[in-house]
């Protein structure tokens, strides 16, 4: 014989048990939530890669310019966390060898290239050394990216990557060299040392 509390107490638990089971299936493992993670980190990683590396251009699109003149260009340009006034122009910089820099600041290996390139800087002072970031970003991206170096220079903005297509830019950081006529004499392509460029360099301010 069951007693009107036992059957109040199994009415009860028939109707707690369907809530018990929904709140522990809301409730995920730990193991779930670190596959999770895992699979939201991998994703974000392949994003960033993409950014990274502009849709345009290949591997040997720089070193196809070599010997050629090197493409005009026009663009705005960021120091101090503030758009400058007017563009920049490669036109500007004719009569003395120049530099360009392209890198973008999701890239952790360009400011070893942006370190490079001071140490170059100031081996050569008759070389002009021009930063673009590509795909350009707001100016206090740029200037908080070069923060970390204590390094403020004008960063001329790519925002839509059209000079770097141009130039055959396909990865980060990359390193053109032009001389006083305009003519493209070097590329380099990722991280390189003083060293591997000064040769170049030292012929081309000649």
């Amino acid at each position: 014989m069951v007693r009107n509390s036992q059957v109040e107490r199994m009415a009860n638990d028939a109707q707690q048990a369907p809530q018990r089971r929904v709140a522990q299936w809301r409730r995920p493992s730990v193991a779930t939530l670190l596959r999770v993670g895992m699979l939201a980190a991998a994703l974000l990683a392949v994003a960033l890669a993409l950014l990274v590396r502009p849709v345009a251009g290949s591997a040997a699109g720089a070193q196809a310019l070599v010997g050629r003149q090197a493409p005009a260009f026009a663009l705005p340009a960021a120091q101090n966390g503030h758009t400058l006034p007017g563009t920049q122009t490669l036109a500007a910089h004719r009569g003395r060898a120049i530099l360009l820099v392209f890198f973008n600041t999701l890239c952790v290996h360009c400011l070893g290239e942006v370190q490079t390139s001071q140490s170059l800087a100031r081996s050569y002072p008759q070389l002009d050394i021009v930063y673009i970031d590509a795909p350009g970003e707001s100016a206090q991206i740029t200037t908080n990216y070069l923060a970390r170096l204590n390094f403020d220079p004008p960063v001329l903005l790519d925002a839509h990557e059209r000079v770097a297509a141009r130039y055959g830019v396909a990865y980060y950081p990359t390193l053109i060299l032009v001389d006083a006529r305009g003519a493209v004499r070097a590329t380099w392509l990722g991280e390189v040392g003083v060293a591997t460029v000064n040769a170049a360099i030292s012929a081309a301010v000649g």
